[in-house]
């Protein structure tokens, strides 16, 4: 059974400035990532690099996901100040219950949780181009990615189920937030020891690429794995009736910024690679046919070579 919580006047008054003002920071959130996205679309699609469809879709849906939360916050708004006719106690007594089954809260839970579920996917996609498209590499990481998936709509399922105990949609949440976090660390590291790897067999002049295009992927992987562990440990800790409105305060605002990160770092990351990707088509030859025939280059360096071009 889900527990009784009572609010003051007080609390109630905080717990609707929280929800409000972080609705409004998740706008401003949006209107930062939106030329971002655009941006980086007009990058890749210009660009003289190879364009990837899959890595191309991957972005779109995740700012189409945010931009329908965004919308979905929006009639949140219009809820929490009463311009529907509804109190705003029973608006948010009625969100924590987790029984609002509504096309709206329908809308935004699919859209916190499938952001999380394409940048992972994302991420693994990158490593198993760079690995020669190796399935048995990515093994753990596709074993831990679908455990993660079922986690979540076992979590959506729960979060619509007036009858059952909350607290399991908690538990499932939270579990599958460590498994994302999981994945993300280790198929991170899968990707940055190949690139290191293969580093060390090209040209040294070329050896600059393996490495920005390394750092790249590292630092959208720890910002993206930082906010993870917030929101992972976040979830994890248990509502009870002396530490619910204080957790609900800080939710509201922890999961608008995540929920934009999980967009903007992989979108980042998409146009700082394009951005190198152009810049090396500049400045080096499209092919080292002529060092592979003078025997300065021998057909394996080409094949370590791609593994740039697959991170890209």
């Amino acid at each position: 059974m889900t527990p009784a919580y009572t609010v003051t006047v007080s609390e109630e008054k905080a717990i609707i400035n929280a929800t409000l003002n972080s609705d409004m920071l998740n706008t401003l959130l949006l209107g930062m990532y939106t030329p971002l996205y655009f941006g980086t679309m007009y990058i890749c699609i210009t660009g003289k690099a190879s364009r990837n469809r899959v890595v191309l879709a991957a972005i779109t849906i995740l700012y189409a996901s945010n931009v329908i939360g965004g919308s979905v916050l929006w009639i949140d708004i219009h809820r929490q100040i009463g311009m529907n006719g509804e109190s705003p106690l029973g608006v948010l007594l009625t969100e924590i219950r987790g029984s609002n089954f509504t096309p709206s809260s329908v809308l935004l839970e699919v859209s916190s949780g499938l952001p999380l579920v394409v940048a992972d996917g994302l991420l693994i996609w990158r490593c198993f181009r760079i690995w020669d498209s190796s399935l048995r590499i990515i093994a753990l990481s596709l074993i831990l990615f679908l455990a993660e998936i079922a986690l979540f709509l076992a979590t959506l399922v729960f979060s619509f189920t007036s009858s059952t105990d909350s607290t399991k949609s908690g538990i499932t949440n939270g579990t599958g937030l460590f498994l994302a976090l999981a994945v993300t660390l280790w198929t991170t590291t899968l990707i940055a020891y190949r690139i290191y790897s293969a580093s060390s067999h090209v040209l040294n002049r070329k050896r600059s690429r393996f490495y920005n295009i390394l750092e790249i992927i590292t630092e959208s992987s720890f910002i993206y794995s930082l906010s993870l562990v917030v929101i992972a440990v976040l979830t994890a800790i248990p509502m009870t009736p002396s530490n619910i409105w204080t957790l609900l305060k800080v939710s509201v605002y922890v999961g608008n910024i995540f929920n934009a990160i999980t967009g903007i770092a992989p979108t980042i990351t998409v146009a700082r690679v394009a951005l190198a990707s152009n810049s090396t088509s500049d400045t080096e030859p499209t092919s080292d046919v002529s060092g592979v025939q003078s025997g300065q280059q021998s057909p394996d360096v080409q094949r370590y070579e791609a593994v740039a071009q697959h991170a890209e």
